[in-house]
C-alpha cells in the first residue's frame, strides 16, 4: 500500500480543482492498478468529484450552493471562526464526501 499525503493551499471559500496534485500523487506511487481513496480531514471541507470540461458547471455549482447557504445567514448562530464557517459546515454535510 502507498500513502501520499497532499496540502491544497486555498485562499478562502469555494471550489478548488485538485486534479492534478491527485494525479501526480497517483503517478508517483508507482502502482498501476487500483484504488485511490481521497481523504479530507478538515471538517468544513469535502470532496465533490464533478466534470470540468466547462468551467459553468463549477461555477453554477458554487453559486448554487451559495444560494443554498448564504454567508451572513441570520438563521445561523455567529461563531469566532468567522461568517463562513457554519455554511462551509453545512455545505460539507449536503455534500456528503
Amino acid at each position: 500500500m502507498s500513502v501520499a499525503r497532499l496540502r491544497i493551499a486555498t485562499r478562502g471559500p469555494g471550489l478548488h480543482e485538485i486534479t492534478r496534485e491527485v494525479e501526480g500523487a497517483v503517478a508517483q506511487s508507482g502502482v498501476d492498478e487500483g484504488l485511490a481513496t481521497v481523504f479530507v480531514r478538515h471538517t468544513s471541507a469535502s470532496l465533490v468529484i464533478q466534470e470540468n470540461a466547462d468551467p459553468s458547471a463549477a461555477r453554477d455549482l458554487e453559486a448554487w450552493l451559495d444560494r443554498l447557504v448564504p454567508e451572513h445567514d441570520r438563521l445561523s448562530t455567529p461563531v469566532a471562526a468567522g461568517p463562513d464557517d457554519i455554511p462551509s459546515h453545512i455545505k460539507t454535510a449536503l455534500t456528503a464526501s
